[in-house]
């Protein structure tokens, strides 16, 4: 029964180890994010999407921080100092970094007044041109246009221009041509759209690069941009038909230390939180996954492939293999220890059986006692045993059986001393074993 008790007690212990260490590896993982500091965007988007995969005890959550510019995140990454880094396409594709979300498209929406001297893009040689940026200077995309149409950039008058100087400088006739950069998509770029249409005569048209997908085939780093009828608003909405621009994307990267189980959960977190996150990021709703046929260009995390095909694994996918193994594991830990528990047991009970069978020789040799001196001799020997047994009940909790063993053994031994001590007293010179001794009475006839 003991050892029943002791093998069901490690059997129990063995499943507890392994639920805790299947609630430990259940627990959420925090991955580190870093945005750079003028991409606001992005930083709203994913401070959004790490308050709402709180909210919602997601299985990955997001830790947010800045880092001074795309190529500083990228560089943290390398580094192992993030797991996760907001990136341009073109400095993406200078690191070994992996390509996980494609966020959005920036681009250059190219303008000019409808009554002005630039009615398509070849237009521009020779024309004043005013720049406004939504972020950071990029000149790529501007530079692979000029170079694709062969267009001498001496010759380009280019205007720095902060978004509320469009108007003035459209109304003053400063500029002849308008160049935002940013995404189409984005509140700044339609603000600024709407403020050059109100602001000029006769209205302004928005300019297509026909060359867009060329340019972007040239240059792999860049995309080729459609810009959709209405998207701008306005009265009549701009622009008046899809036209096509040339940028690039911003995208989420990761390195190949981020497992692709986690990768795959981020980006199903992401995807199923566009609704939830547009409210407080308009370009939520932007966010895809990168096309898996772009690796020529892109390396692309295999975390991609596996939410592409369906592959989202399971908490007992994952570590079904793990946690039957440990129980297996903790069932033979816990009969081994049952085992030990038991070998232990069985040498204590030796130990105390070989001071009983000590005993009971003394017990055997005090019967046959020629006299009180042996008996005393017989009787220390017997306290001896009984000081070692007594030390060893110290240092170890005795079984009680084995106890009980030990005391009947002692007991008898003592009566035997006893009674073998009344025989000496009473006949001394008796032969061992009898009592009284047998004469012929000599006055019998």
């Amino acid at each position: 029964m003991r050892k029943f008790l002791l093998t069901a007690t490690a059997a129990l212990g063995g499943v507890a180890l392994a639920l805790a260490a299947g609630y430990v590896l259940s627990l959420p993982v925090t991955l580190k994010l870093q945005v750079p500091a003028h991409d606001t965007a992005s930083r709203k988007l994913f401070e959004a999407a790490a308050d709402h995969f709180k909210a919602k005890r997601l299985p990955i959550r997001l830790e947010v921080s800045q880092a001074p510019s795309s190529a500083a995140a990228l560089a943290a990454l390398e580094k192992g100092d993030a797991d996760l880094a907001v990136a341009r396409a073109e400095d993406l594709i200078k690191t070994k970094a992996q390509s996980v979300l494609i966020l959005r498209q920036e681009g250059a929406v190219i303008l000019a007044p409808k009554a002005g001297k630039v009615k398509k893009f070849s237009d521009i040689v020779g024309a004043t041109i005013g720049v406004v940026r939504e972020g950071p200077a990029n000149a790529a995309a501007f530079q692979a246009i000029v170079s694709y149409y062969a267009i001498d950039p001496t010759k380009l008058k280019p205007v720095p221009l902060q978004a509320a100087d469009v108007g003035p400088a459209l109304r003053d006739k400063k500029i002849d041509a308008l160049i935002i950069v940013g995404s189409p998509t984005s509140k700044y770029v339609a603000d600024v759209v709407l403020d050059a249409s109100r602001s000029t005569r006769g209205g302004i048209k928005v300019l297509e690069i026909e060359a867009a997908e060329a340019i972007a085939k040239r240059v792999p780093e860049l995309d080729s941009i459609e810009i959709k009828q209405g998207l701008f608003g306005g009265t009549p909405p701009l622009p008046t038909e899809e036209v096509k621009t040339v940028g690039y994307t911003i995208r989420l990267a990761a390195s190949d230390r981020l497992s692709d189980d986690r990768a795959a959960d981020l980006i199903h977190q992401m995807i199923n939180a566009r609704q939830n996150l547009g409210a407080v990021a308009p370009g939520a709703a932007q966010i895809k996954t990168p096309d898996t046929d772009d690796e020529t260009t892109f390396v692309i995390h295999p975390g991609v492939m596996n939410y592409g095909t369906g592959e989202l694994k399971t908490f007992f996918d994952r570590y079904g293999d793990w946690l039957y193994i440990g129980l297996f594991l903790a069932s033979g830990v816990g009969s081994a220890f049952a085992g030990t528990f038991s070998w232990f047991g069985s040498r204590r009970r030796a130990r105390t059986m070989a001071r009983v069978h000590e005993i009971e020789t003394l017990a055997d040799a005090a019967t046959g006692a020629p006299s009180s001196e042996a008996l005393d001799d017989i009787e220390k020997q017997m306290q001896a045993i009984f000081a070692f047994a007594l030390d060893q009940a110290i240092h170890e909790k005795p079984d009680e059986a084995n106890l009980n063993t030990f005391k009947f053994a002692l007991d008898e031994a003592r009566n035997r001393i006893e009674r073998r001590r009344v025989m000496l007293a009473a006949a001394p010179d008796a032969p061992s074993g009898q009592l009284v001794s047998f004469k012929a009475n000599p006055q019998a006839s």
